[in-house]
């Protein structure tokens, strides 16, 4: 637990670094929010016409997306849409039950109190259903034999007409607030306070947490128990939440804090990743001259972080060890 925890202090001393861009960082993402890479923009109007349709470079770009807990940790053929920007088979109408499900959840979004200029104009555009011709006029569909075979390409949004409130969703902090604010009526109205774990406080309890905190395994989970049909918690419980309870807000934070370009500060061994991460309540961190680590039997070695290091270290991929002021313990 300890991990999570101070992954979570890193968040809140970072508060200030939520949603803010930075050239060549990763941001920190807000709270219901996840980093997903984009490959393309739709810019429409005020009205909801479309204008153009961009691709974002070579590799796409890493930008702020809202999330339901069962999007942000979807996988496999589950039926789960992000709230705006998402995959192009969601988006439009190449898969009917994804597009479905997609155009319902951002319909009741769209006309909520809290909806804004910017995701009126997008939902009054989408419901014109003329997508993915706008896509295919613009040469960003890739089709073989009738088949969209770039379907889970992300797709992002652009406004333009609306003064100083035009421009890309990824970059709107209003958007960011109205997103949360409609999300946090939709948990409360389950009205299910737990007992969480991290913090010791009762909050609305996560039913799912993130996946993707490594890159080299997309589908992978810190925290998962999705298994209900096979012999999950060896006879213990019948519930996950049994087992472990995590707040939505605890799981939220910490899991965005360990996509934080800051904790991506990191060594690549040949079995382990070592990374740090600031909680202790400042920007200027501990400079470590280096920072020995065990890659295999009792084989030591050394190795100098790049850029700033901080009072807790650790590894994933085998033991965890925590690097501290005058020495290191291993958990």
């Amino acid at each position: 637990m300890g991990l999570l925890q101070e992954a979570i202090k890193t968040y809140d001393c970072m508060n200030e670094l939520v949603g803010k861009p930075e050239i060549g960082k990763e941001p920190l993402a807000p709270i219901g929010h996840v980093i997903r890479n984009a490959q393309i923009e739709i810019t429409v109007d005020q009205d909801g016409n479309f204008v153009e349709a961009k691709a974002l470079g070579t590799n796409g770009k890493k930008i702020i997306i809202p999330a339901l807990e069962g999007s942000a940790g979807r996988a496999g053929k589950t039926i789960r849409p992000h709230p705006l920007c998402d995959q192009i088979c969601y988006v439009t109408s190449a898969n009917p039950k994804k597009h479905e499900s997609y155009m319902e959840q951002l319909k009741r979004w769209s006309e909520s109190v809290y909806a804004t200029d910017k995701l009126r104009a997008i939902y009054s555009y989408l419901k014109q259903e003329t997508i993915l011709n706008d896509l295919r006029n613009a040469g960003l569909l890739k089709e073989e034999n009738g088949k969209i075979i770039n379907e889970k390409s992300i797709l992002c949004w652009s406004v333009i007409g609306l003064g100083g409130n035009s421009g890309p969703v990824y970059l709107d902090k209003e958007l960011f607030t109205s997103w949360q604010n409609y999300y946090s009526d939709v948990l409360n109205n389950d009205n299910h306070l737990d007992f969480c774990y991290l913090t010791g406080e009762y909050e609305e309890r996560a039913k799912q947490h993130m996946k993707g905190i490594v890159a080299a395994d997309g589908d992978a989970k810190i925290i998962s128990a999705n298994d209900k049909y096979n012999f999950t918690f060896r006879g213990r419980f019948v519930d996950p939440g049994q087992a472990l309870s995590v707040g939505y807000l605890s799981s939220q934070k910490a899991h965005n804090a360990f996509e934080m370009d800051c904790i991506k500060q990191r060594y690549q061994g040949r079995k382990s990743c070592i990374c740090s991460m600031e909680s202790g309540g400042g920007r200027d961190t501990v400079n470590y001259q280096s920072l020995a680590y065990k890659l295999g039997g009792n084989e030591v070695y050394s190795h100098k972080l790049p850029g700033k290091t901080s009072k807790n270290c650790f590894r994933f991929q085998g033991e965890f060890l925590w690097q501290w002021p005058g020495g290191h313990r291993e958990l």
